[in-house]
């Protein structure tokens, strides 16, 4: 399982569509958990070794601290899901971007996104926040790879995609020769 994240316009869905065309795995992406969602549970059942998730539980941190809405996972759901996680030998990606190229694609846009451009921003600092350890959080939180877009990688490139399948295998493989 490879959980891509990121704020909305960071190429979050190409990538994982590259990642179903390369890897063999099934793309599947989560929106806005409904209000009724069970934590951890609802998580826990979505994880599956044979896919490619666009969005997973590091969305909901980030975009609830974003529009301040009360945060259902907990410190304690948390580690409950990423040990689940962890037995599939899950790699999970996190993309963030300068905000200039967000606003910047956010005007080009010909339909909207789920949230306005002040919300993406403020997720977007969530996600570098968890990336670079500065909430409390982050601590149970397995980040394996970050890609950050700027003016000079506007986009997670291919050799992105190459490194992300490459480290996977590898993590598959210790799990197969930890469990054998």
């Amino acid at each position: 399982m490879i959980i891509i994240e990121g704020a909305d316009m960071t190429g979050k869905t190409s990538l994982c569509k590259d990642i179903e065309l390369n890897a063999g795995l099934l793309y599947q992406h989560i929106s806005k958990p409904p209000g009724s969602w069970p934590v951890p549970q609802g998580y826990i059942d979505l994880v599956n070794q044979h896919t490619v998730r666009d969005r997973f539980h590091l969305s909901d941190i980030a975009y609830k601290l974003a529009t301040k809405n009360r945060l259902l996972l907990t410190a304690q759901t948390l580690d409950i899901i990423e040990a689940h996680l962890t037995m599939v030998g899950c790699f999970t990606v996190v993309i963030t971007a300068e905000d200039c190229l967000l606003e910047q694609r956010f005007a080009k846009l010909q339909e909207r996104e789920m949230y306005d451009l002040e919300t993406i921003l403020k997720a977007n600092l969530q996600y570098k926040n968890l990336v670079d350890r500065k909430t409390t959080l982050s601590q149970h939180c397995n980040i394996n790879y970050h890609i950050h877009c700027d003016k000079h990688k506007l986009w997670p490139t291919a050799e992105d995609l190459m490194t992300i399948i490459s480290l996977y295998h590898e993590k598959l493989q210790c799990l197969e020769d930890a469990l054998s």
